[in-house]
């Protein structure tokens, strides 16, 4: 069995890079680190496996000020290599052949690195993805999720959910999106909400960005909870309110005395001041039988009224 003192490729650390997190994912398997190439004389004398892209590797010597390789070669007595994608020039071709071991990253590659070097092996790229895992209601955590746009949230009565999630030692994440607003400076309003909802959850905080409309949906099944809070209290024109409990979704807000009776009286629609009657578990349970409740608020009833 092969064994690696190390996994190094151009981006150790970079989340934007396939190679990276393929790079990332298989050192951790094999209980070693992953470095970059660039610290190459830290492994002197040492087994590596260099995990590299060519396109990427010549990429990153033409953006270097001074046009230098990337790695020294000669530094590396005994290494094995895995490449991504075709070796295209003598400089690649030279690099194959001072490894002891070349892993190919597919059958094509590798169908003409074997042309040259009988030392290749055909390999794939397992996913670099976490594992799907079914849910467990008693188990994961309580997912929370709030949406609306950028200059709308309120975060004060956050606060008040915290207390609570907090007395009930709640295992949860909040996950937050944000839509740009016509006129707003969507960056610094998503930057400034996505600040302090890390102040108040910390390591429970998810921040998702401006999602998609059909990502949202699928979203949205997957929550428990729908969080928002509005300047005085929920409203009939709420949408995204109505949305989620179109969804079977609880959801927490503010209500006043002008908020409609059909938040009020609706059994998923909880009002924060009354949150501490619930437990965790009793927001975990879906009620989609209520979801006729919403037809008040209907697309249909809305054009009914509107043509009179």
């Amino acid at each position: 069995m092969k064994e690696y003192s190390s996994i190094l490729g151009l981006h150790a650390e970079s989340e934007f890079c396939g190679v990276s997190r393929f790079n990332r994912m298989l050192a951790g398997k094999l209980g070693v680190p992953s470095s970059s190439l660039e610290n190459s004389r830290n492994h002197e004398d040492k087994h590596v496996l260099i995990s590299i892209k060519f396109s990427e590797l010549d990429l990153a010597e033409v953006e270097n000020e001074l046009g230098q390789q990337v790695f020294n070669l000669d530094l590396f007595s005994n290494f094995d290599v895995f490449i991504h994608d075709q070796p295209k020039s003598l400089k690649h071709w030279n690099i194959l052949s001072r490894a002891r071991h070349i892993f190919c990253g597919n059958s094509k590659i590798h169908k003409l690195v074997n042309e040259r070097f009988s030392n290749s092996s055909p390999m794939w790229s397992p996913p670099t993805l976490p594992l799907f895992k079914e849910r467990n209601a008693e188990l994961e955590p309580l997912n929370f999720i709030s949406f609306g746009m950028a200059h709308k949230f309120n975060i004060n009565l956050h606060k008040q959910l915290i207390n609570w999630l907090d007395s009930n030692k709640v295992n949860y994440q909040m996950t937050v999106s944000v839509s740009p607003h016509e006129g707003e400076d969507f960056f610094l309003s998503s930057k400034r909400i996505q600040e302090r909802f890390e102040d108040l959850y910390g390591s429970n905080f998810i921040w998702a960005g401006y999602l998609g409309e059909q990502i949202l949906l699928r979203e949205l099944q997957q929550s428990d909870v729908f969080v928002s809070f509005y300047p005085d209290g929920v409203r009939e024109n709420n949408s995204s309110a109505i949305a989620a409990l179109s969804f079977g979704l609880k959801v927490i807000s503010n209500f006043d005395i002008d908020s409609p009776g059909f938040f009020r009286d609706h059994k998923n629609a909880i009002d924060i001041d009354f949150l501490q009657s619930y437990s965790s578990l009793d927001l975990k349970r879906k009620s989609r039988e209520v979801i006729d409740q919403i037809n008040i608020y209907s697309w249909e009833n809305f054009l009914n009224v509107l043509r009179g």
